[in-house]
């Protein structure tokens, strides 16, 4: 007879538990119980070619009996991007994605909606009160981008060290098209400083149509170093790291996903 192996699993609540919501689940118990993801990503991928260098460490043990044991590591520096893409789906949850028990024990009251033949369930769009403060779709979203927008999360941890984000640049497309931002990043570097390829930038602000937004957080203010002319030219205006600016930038996103109508 084999031991059950015992694994933490996602409790698979979208109300309760936020990133239940925020980055969806896969229960397959006796049911198979499942939620796409509103916010999706990729891993984060080098720009440009470059070296990755090895070298060797070692793990000591601490009592002295052993004698040490070697291993190789792998460093990179370089200089990567990492793709976000946010719908409007959070907090809103299809009938599939709840149970009974999830719907009639909610902390907060849900709406329900049909929409295209399905029946669907929503959490409210904000909410003040402090203690169901978590349960609002804007609260929830706007916590997210506090914590995607200002720095305040690590990679997982390497053999060595923490692996700790540093940004030059954040580019926000508002739009209900999928546009191939992605593939038109890219940058040079001018006198050590990281400059973005504003030229390529600019071709996907052409297609944009009345409604949408593409805006740039320079996080190190190298742009507005660049000839006004030029970005004047090209219709862009970059947005300082200053906290107040981008607290703007996240309600802007925002107030843009999650409509009060």
């Amino acid at each position: 007879m084999e031991k059950p192996t015992k694994v933490v699993v996602s409790k698979g609540n979208p109300i309760l538990y936020i990133d239940d919501d925020l980055f969806g689940f896969m229960i397959t118990d006796k049911t198979t119980k499942k939620r796409y993801a509103p916010i999706k990503t990729d891993g984060i991928v080098a720009l440009k070619h470059c070296e990755i260098t090895r070298d060797f460490a070692a793990r000591f043990d601490p009592t002295g009996k052993q004698m040490p044991s070697p291993f190789e590591i792998e460093v990179a520096d370089f200089i990567g991007q990492n793709n976000w893409i946010l719908t409007e789906n959070i907090g809103k949850f299809e009938e599939e994605e709840l149970t009974s028990e999830m719907i009639s024990e909610s902390p907060v009251k849900l709406t329900e909606k049909k929409e295209k033949e399905k029946k669907v369930y929503y959490l409210p769009n904000e909410i003040t009160d402090a203690t169901n403060k978590k349960y609002g779709r804007k609260n929830r979203l706007r916590a997210f981008l506090e914590v995607l927008l200002k720095e305040r999360y690590t990679f997982p941890r390497s053999a060595t060290s923490l692996h700790q984000p540093h940004y030059y640049y954040a580019i926000i497309l508002k739009t209900e098209r999928l546009l191939p931002l992605f593939t038109y990043i890219d940058y040079e570097i001018e006198n050590g400083n990281v400059i973005l390829d504003l030229e390529k930038i600019d071709i996907v602000r052409s297609w944009l149509e009345s409604g949408e937004e593409l805006e740039i957080i320079d996080f190190e203010n190298k742009l507005e170093k660049l000839a006004t002319t030029e970005l004047k030219n090209l219709g862009i205006t970059p947005i300082s790291p200053k906290q107040t600016e981008i607290d703007k930038v996240i309600n802007g996103i925002t107030n843009y996903l999650i409509r009060d109508s």
